[in-house]
């Protein structure tokens, strides 16, 4: 029940995509070689595939096979990420035995402006912004896609295998999460390194938009710190849960210049 690519394909990789990052531009049958190598890991790893779709998009724009395309920064990214899941990536994925159709867990993130917060049914974390994040995500759909980054980077381990949904006030966040598709760079840097944790963990991620109202222990604890009612009635709705504070490291707020 795996699905498995051999070391030596995965060390065949490493050096093709090395060598790629020396390229500045490319033929469509060199392309079509590199489609072909990344194809077989695609075919295991399904969050991946993501990863393909640009490339597949490029090559598609080069009439014929002596044509030479100019490489764009977008592919050079997608190249990075494929360098870092294939050095994290064991070779081996499970086969999932059923349709994607109703969560195994679920989770719940919300920002403001100067803080964000995210719960499981067992934990929850708050954090207060400090300048430098506010100055790297200036909008509130980047705090908004950084809170579920920040749920990823704490629960990842846990999450290995499982399907998963979140709870998101952030109607763009949940489209671009969900379909893969964005302009804005630094929500698409976000979401980048979320998938590449969800394709190191195996985990599946989809987004369900909510209003504040509706997602409201979340909104009480993105704003927790702003007064001392929004931690009573986070603590009051909660009580009985028995849940635990979980602290949010430092250097999960980086995001790599190369996603």
């Amino acid at each position: 029940m795996t699905l498995s690519v051999t070391p030596e394909r995965l060390d065949e990789l490493v050096m093709l995509l090395s060598h790629w990052l020396t390229k500045k531009s490319a033929t469509k049958s060199e392309l079509q070689s590199l489609v072909g190598k990344l194809s077989c890991v695609s075919k295991c790893v399904r969050q991946s595939r993501l990863f393909l779709a640009r490339i597949l998009a490029m090559l598609r724009t080069v009439k014929r096979n002596h044509y030479h395309v100019k490489l764009s920064k977008e592919f050079f990214r997608d190249i990075h990420w494929w360098l870092r899941f294939i050095h994290v990536y064991n070779g081996v994925s499970i086969t999932p035995t059923s349709v994607w159709s109703s969560p195994d867990a679920v989770f719940a993130t919300n920002a403001c402006l100067s803080g964000c917060g995210g719960l499981t049914s067992h934990q929850f974390f708050h954090i207060k912004f400090f300048g430098e994040v506010k100055d790297k995500f200036p909008s509130i759909h980047h705090l908004e896609a950084l809170a579920i980054l920040l749920a990823a980077r704490l629960w990842g381990p846990q999450w290995r295998g499982l399907r998963l949904l979140v709870y998101c006030d952030n109607a763009a966040v949940v489209s671009s999460l969900n379909s893969g598709r964005m302009q804005d760079p630094i929500l698409a840097a976000c979401l980048r390194e979320l998938w590449f944790l969800a394709a190191s963990y195996e985990f599946e991620l989809r987004a369900v938009h909510l209003s504040s109202a509706a997602n409201r222990l979340a909104d009480l604890l993105s704003r927790r710190h702003l007064n001392p009612k929004f931690q009573e009635e986070f603590q009051a709705k909660t009580d009985h849960l028995n849940m635990q504070v979980v602290t949010v490291p430092s250097s999960y707020f980086h995001v790599a210049d190369c996603l």
